[in-house]
């Protein structure tokens, strides 16, 4: 992947979660970069929601301060369990859904006897309708027609 862009004030600098070609940059620049950035360092760039939360944080304690950063962080931590945990839910449908659509593609090939059905098709020089675009998932990449002549289907 692409190396991490950081920016914003350098006491906490933010991740640019954007796109990364030249005019997305570019405008992300102009819109962000080119201005001051609010910080606790320099208020006269807030809005002033961000100068009354600036102000509630540093009327904290130290304590306050700690504990607030340790809720903080507890709850992000959370946030991202449970994302992962989500995540691995879908990949475990995702491998389950991929495996049930192999094999319902082995039995329509076995049942209808797919092979022996393009070998004939092939040895009579007739060509398949569909011979164009073999490629099941529409991806463009034209190469997922497994259904070589020299499949391994003993099945049939």
């Amino acid at each position: 992947g692409f190396p991490t862009i950081m920016w914003g004030e350098a006491s906490s600098p933010e991740s640019y979660e954007g796109g990364r070609e030249y005019d997305e940059l570019a405008s992300f620049a102009q819109e962000h970069i080119t201005k001051a950035v609010c910080s606790m360092s320099n208020t006269e760039a807030c809005s002033d929601e961000a100068k009354a939360d600036i102000a509630a944080v540093t009327a904290m304690s130290d304590e306050e301060l700690q504990n607030k950063i340790v809720l903080t962080n507890t709850a992000l931590k959370e946030v991202e369990q449970k994302f992962n945990s989500q995540v691995d839910e879908l990949q475990k449908q995702y491998t389950q859904i991929m495996a049930d659509q192999e094999t319902s593609m082995k039995t329509v090939k076995t049942d209808a006897k797919h092979k022996y059905l393009k070998m004939a098709m092939k040895q009579r020089g007739i060509k398949e309708d569909d011979e164009e675009d073999d490629d099941f998932d529409d991806d463009d990449d034209d190469d997922d027609d497994d259904d070589d002549d020299d499949d391994d289907d003993d099945d049939d």
